[in-house]
């Protein structure tokens, strides 16, 4: 059994680029909204920060029954200055977000797994073909990025969605933003694309 739901990604033409994924970008069908879904989701975010867009796929997918959220909560130099361009109002350590987002997704504790720690070491603890979905905002840094793609592509499930944050960079924002799409167009290449989040599906 499927359910239809509306995600806000403008990321919906599939274009074939091999055997086991099918990229997909921007077209210009406004109509086609619905990404159809299996129940009993598995999926890993990584790169969670305060957990906004964790709290909103616990609260509007109740059939996602397991989210691996996976982040160091830990400054580095990369991360300092990605924090300062998003948050310039934030006045918390990265300690005292993570208690916060402990806090907040205490409601859905039966379905949420914390992974805190490397995103590569958490890959290792998820099986192969056990994910329906993941979702990279890490560290945007292109090696980085590469490695997060190359080590998460095993974790996805046939029909599985492989996406990610920050595929174009905007007038204003931090340069290593192009490292984005850099990574994600050496593995997965691509015709121009527009929008903010890129994604594959696997289909073998």
């Amino acid at each position: 059994m499927s359910t239809d739901i509306d995600i806000h990604w403008r990321c919906w033409y599939s274009l074939f680029i091999s055997k086991k994924f099918t990229r997909l970008a921007t077209i210009d069908n406004s109509t086609q909204k619905g990404l159809v879904l299996p129940e009993n989701l598995t999926g890993a975010e990584i790169g969670v920060f305060r957990g906004e867009n964790v709290i909103s796929l616990l609260t509007h997918i109740p059939w996602l029954k397991k989210l691996y959220c996976i982040d160091m909560w830990k400054e580095y130099d990369e991360y300092n200055k990605e924090l300062k361009n998003n948050f310039p109002d934030t006045k918390l350590t990265l300690e005292e977000e993570f208690n916060n987002f402990k806090k907040t997704v205490a409601p859905f504790s039966n379905r949420v797994e914390i992974l805190r720690m490397n995103s590569i070491k958490a890959a290792n603890l998820i099986e192969d073909d056990s994910l329906d979905f993941v979702f990279i905002d890490g560290n945007h840094k292109y090696n980085s990025v590469k490695n997060d793609i190359m080590a998460y592509i095993p974790k996805i499930k046939v029909k599985g969605i492989l996406s990610g944050h920050d595929y174009i960079r905007f007038k204003g924002e931090p340069e290593h933003r192009y490292e984005v799409k850099k990574a994600v167009d050496e593995i997965f290449p691509s015709k121009n694309i527009e929008g903010t989040i890129w994604w594959v599906e696997r289909i073998k």
